[in-house]
């Protein structure tokens, strides 16, 4: 027993690491046909604050914006996910660029840190 709280006090210094960064991980949800995934990713290629950025295709999902007639397992319109991170003042700044090209309540923050 004494050595699994000797790698848990290990592992809590550790996560206090002053080598970690505070960041801000932004998920933004889309899908296909509304995506403006050419126009976001161009502005956020041009932010020279970003770190990066990852677009993810769904094979399923569903949502408030989802006709309920819709196949979630088949969709016509699949999902995706635009994912990038940086400090909080760019991520913020950039929030206020993306925000009118989508949907109220699609865009998710994380907070984290980068090591």
């Amino acid at each position: 027993m004494p050595a699994t709280v000797s790698k848990v006090a290990a592992w809590s210094q550790v996560a206090r690491s002053p080598l970690a960064t505070p960041i801000v991980i932004v998920r933004v949800y889309i899908t296909e046909s509304r995506a403006h995934v050419a126009r976001i990713l161009k502005l956020l290629r041009k932010s020279d604050r970003l770190r990066g950025a990852t677009v993810f295709r769904g094979i399923a999902g569903f949502g408030t914006s989802t006709p309920e007639e819709a196949d979630a397992a088949a969709p016509t319109d699949p999902p995706l996910v635009i994912e990038f991170f940086d400090t909080e003042q760019a991520v913020n700044d950039t929030i206020k660029f993306i925000k009118s090209m989508i949907e109220p309540h699609h865009i998710v923050t994380i907070r984290a840190e980068s090591r």
